[in-house]
């Protein structure tokens, strides 16, 4: 979507989150490959970090790193994890598939770790959409480094998967 529009949907969630008990944080979810969102990326950063700043109690989560090689242009693949933690404030990063195509992937790894940056690791989806699976995925190298990691089932009613099969799949693979 435009600016305008991503900021006023951001703001009306940071002030819904901020005032509704109910409301445990905000998310931005969006295709991370689309134009627009690939355009737009720093900008969107920048608007949580406005708007996190002025609802300090609010939690950021955030898709960022639901990426690979071919889906987008090399250039568009070496800082969207990094500005959603460094710059938005996410304190859990949902996917984070293309960390070792961020730059400087291992400071940014230990950053995580020290400040409890969780990942969400979805790994049907990853392979669905991404082609990264088995031995390739990434979850062994965020455990490895310490960054606390969450299963998750990504969209259920976009994958037809439950978090009992994330389980197993990791385990299995």
């Amino acid at each position: 979507m435009a600016p305008d529009q991503v900021f006023a949907q951001l703001a009306f969630a940071f002030a819904l989150a901020d005032r509704d008990p109910r409301m445990l944080g905000i998310n931005l979810v969006a295709p991370e490959d689309d134009r627009i969102a690939l355009r737009d990326y720093s900008l969107h950063m920048q608007m949580v970090r406005y708007l996190g700043e002025r609802h300090p109690d609010v939690k950021v989560t955030l898709h960022a790193g639901e990426l690979a090689l071919g889906l987008v242009p090399p250039g568009d693949l070496g800082f969207h994890i990094r500005e959603a933690v460094e710059v938005a404030g996410a304190r859990r990063i949902g996917h984070g598939v293309d960390i070792f195509l961020e730059d400087r992937p291992f400071e940014l790894l230990e950053r995580m770790r020290k400040e409890r940056v969780a990942v969400e690791i979805c790994l049907t989806s990853n392979d669905v959409i991404l082609g990264v699976q088995g031995q390739n995925h990434l979850f062994l190298h965020y455990r490895e480094a310490g960054v606390p990691t969450v299963l998750a089932s990504d969209d259920a009613g976009v994958s037809r998967i439950d978090l009992s099969n994330e389980y197993l799949r990791a385990v299995l693979d």
